[in-house]
């Protein structure tokens, strides 16, 4: 039966919970609540185990994974988002 690391709200490590309670968290092997949505190609996505703590939401639904959650900023910060929408073209109806 697999085992998962608890911790309580200042993250220390408070005990396990044993049973089948789904993935890992492979960050530090709480239960995964949630999968890495940054994609990786080919229409695929990340998908790493995460739990509540390791997982930052980025939008409604949408989770990333702490390396990849760094990666967006460097992104975002640097200007990559403006610089990608300036090469959006508005939709012309009629």
């Amino acid at each position: 039966m697999p085992c998962y690391k608890q911790y309580n709200s200042e993250r220390k490590h408070t005990g396990f919970i044993c049973g089948r309670l789904g993935e890992h968290c492979r960050e530090c092997g709480d239960v995964a609540d949630y999968l890495c949505d940054f994609p990786v190609g080919n229409g695929k996505t990340c998908d790493r185990p995460l739990c509540g703590h390791h997982a930052t939401e980025i939008g409604p639904g949408l989770h990333y994974c702490p390396t990849h959650h760094a990666e967006w900023s460097k992104f975002r910060n640097d200007g990559g988002v403006k610089l990608e929408l300036q090469n959006v073209l508005p939709y012309k109806v009629g």
